[in-house]
């Protein structure tokens, strides 16, 4: 009888045992549990807030593109880029250079312009982002704010800003399709720029060798490098004087033959040829 009862306790000891490894199993499980449902809702959060910043970002990028690229904001660029070139010029004369106190004035308003200048494509930076640079006339206009401030003390970096109305061209659909019409011929064009070259380089070793002796009123033919400036000067159609003069100096009644030869190819049979190229390409476009 003793023994069964001491087997008895034995068996109620290793079942309360069994019992209480049970409960402590079930208790470790739930607190895993919870940790992880912790973890789950501390990602969660960390999702949440991270999506409402992003949100957030998104639309303040939003809204300052939208500002930026407002139509009116970019007419007042345009008219600030076109006071500062004004600026720069009357900068130029004695009146501002010989006083210290209006110069000193005007540098601060070119300072001031590049400020507004800065702030501008710092929007636009904002705004696009890395596709930024995808856009050669928004890229042009960070080249230029960034050399302005590395070089600002050279006013002719500085004056470079001034291309930064071509920005208008995009603007203006007849100068959309007539750049467009532009790249799409310029293989044609360049071709066509060679030809004028070598118009050029013949008739200048032709007039250097034919008149280079004469006494005239300026250097027009004494060297090479002088004929090729009198034939880019001539392509204008300013060569009667020249011509004049020549044939004055000279007892050679042929001497207008070169001349009027160059003129025919290079004033009218190339820049005919241009104009024939890029009408075609206008007209292609339309």
């Amino acid at each position: 009888m003793v023994r069964f009862d001491e087997d008895t306790n034995f068996d109620e000891e290793e079942g309360y045992k069994k019992n209480d490894s049970k409960d402590g199993d079930d208790n470790d499980s739930n607190s895993s549990s919870n940790n992880k449902n912790n973890d789950d809702n501390e990602r969660s959060t960390a999702l949440t807030t991270a999506k409402s910043f992003l949100v957030k970002i998104q639309r303040s990028r939003y809204y300052i593109g939208g500002l930026v690229n407002n139509e009116f904001v970019q007419l007042a660029i345009i008219l600030l880029i076109v006071t500062n070139a004004i600026m720069m010029g009357l900068a130029t004369m004695d009146w501002v250079k010989e006083n210290p106190e209006v110069s000193r004035i005007f540098r601060g308003i070119d300072k001031g312009f590049l400020v507004i200048f800065t702030i501008e494509i710092s929007m636009q930076l904002y705004y696009f982002g890395i596709a930024l640079f995808q856009d050669g006339w928004l890229v042009f206009d960070l080249v230029i704010v960034t050399i302005s401030w590395a070089f600002e003390s050279l006013q002719v970096i500085r004056a470079f800003r001034i291309f930064r109305a071509f920005r208008l061209v995009t603007r203006v659909k007849p100068l959309r399709d007539l750049i467009l019409a532009i790249g799409q011929v310029l293989p044609r064009m360049t071709a066509i720029g060679f030809l004028l070259i070598i118009i050029f380089y013949v008739f200048a070793v032709l007039f250097t060798e034919l008149f280079s002796d004469l006494e005239l009123s300026a250097n027009y033919f004494n060297t090479l490098e002088d004929s090729l400036f009198t034939c880019m000067q001539m392509m204008t159609l300013e060569w009667g004087d020249v011509t004049r003069e020549v044939m004055e100096e000279t007892n050679r009644w042929w001497a207008w033959i070169p001349f009027v030869s160059y003129i025919a190819l290079s004033g009218f049979v190339v820049f005919n040829l241009i104009v024939a190229v890029v009408v075609q390409a206008v007209a292609a476009t339309e």
